[in-house]
C-alpha cells in the first residue's frame, strides 16, 4: 500500500489509499511516499509534477546543493560525489511507471588519449530499473582514444574514439559513435589519476590526456505515473 504524505513546514498530512496509490489526486508539490511491504515500510521523498496535458510527473534529484560542480578539463583531481540518494533509486526500482527523462544543465565528459584512468560512473537504466557502472576497459595502448559524455540533450551517454584503438562497446559503454537510451546519473567517480592508471611512455606521441569536465548546477530525472487528462491553470514542468 502506498502512503503520500504532503510536507509541510511542521507537519506532515498524510492520505492512505487501498491497493495502490492515486495519482491522479495529488497537486503539484513535494511529498514524501511509504510503501508497506512485509519486510517493512520503504520511504522516499519526491516533488510532484502536474502538467498542462494531464500527466503526473514524479521529480528526483539534487537543485541548489551542486556549487563544487565546476570542473573543467580537469587532469588532477579526483571528485566523487552521489547525484541520486539510494532512497532515490530504490523509489525508481519499486515504481511503475510508463515514461522517463532527465533536465539538467550537466556538462559530463570523460577523456582518455594515450592513457588509462579508473574514472567511473554509475548509472541507473530506467527501462531495465536496474543499475550498471559505466567504465573505461583496461588498456595499456598507445594508439588509444576514447572520450564518453552526456549527449547535447543529456538523456545518455555517447561514446567517440579512435578508430579501432578505443574503449567504446564494453564495460557498459555504448559503441563507437553511438549512444545508450536514457540513463540516470547515480554517482560520479572521476580519477585521472587514480591507482593503476597509464600513460604512455612513447617518445612518438604527440599528445596524452586523462581529464574530466563535470559541470553544472541542478540535475533532475522524471518518470511519468499517470495521464489524468486535460488539465487547466497547469504549466509544463520546467527547472530553470
Amino acid at each position: 500500500m502506498w502512503v503520500a504524505c504532503e510536507l509541510f513546514t511542521e507537519a506532515i498530512a498524510c492520505f492512505f489509499c487501498p491497493g495502490s496509490l492515486d495519482w491522479c489526486q495529488l497537486d503539484t508539490g513535494p511529498m514524501m511516499f511509504r510503501d508497506t511491504t512485509p519486510e517493512g515500510d520503504v520511504e522516499f521523498d519526491a516533488y510532484v509534477s502536474r502538467t498542462r496535458d494531464g500527466s503526473v510527473w514524479l521529480r528526483f534529484g539534487p537543485d541548489g546543493r551542486s556549487l563544487d560542480w565546476t570542473y573543467v578539463d580537469e587532469r588532477r583531481r579526483r571528485y566523487h560525489t552521489p547525484i541520486l540518494q539510494p532512497s532515490d533509486i530504490e523509489a525508481l526500482s519499486r515504481l511503475n511507471y510508463s515514461a522517463s527523462c532527465v533536465l539538467t544543465d550537466v556538462r559530463l565528459s570523460v577523456v582518455a588519449v594515450a592513457t588509462w584512468h579508473p574514472t567511473f560512473v554509475v548509472a541507473f537504466d530506467p527501462a531495465e530499473h536496474r543499475t550498471a557502472v559505466v567504465l573505461m576497459r583496461h588498456s595499456r595502448d598507445c594508439a588509444s582514444a576514447t572520450e564518453f559524455q552526456l549527449t547535447a540533450d543529456r538523456q545518455s551517454i555517447r561514446c567517440d574514439g579512435a578508430e579501432r584503438h578505443h574503449a567504446c562497446g564494453q564495460r557498459n559503454l555504448p559503441e563507437r559513435g553511438t549512444r545508450t537510451r536514457t540513463l540516470f546519473l547515480k554517482d560520479v567517480n572521476f580519477d585521472p589519476v587514480g591507482q593503476d592508471s597509464w600513460q604512455c611512455t612513447e617518445d612518438n606521441i604527440e599528445e596524452q590526456r586523462a581529464s574530466y569536465t563535470f559541470i553544472g548546477s541542478y540535475y533532475h530525472v522524471y518518470v511519468q505515473l499517470a495521464n489524468c487528462g486535460l488539465q487547466t491553470g497547469l504549466s509544463f514542468f520546467s527547472d530553470h
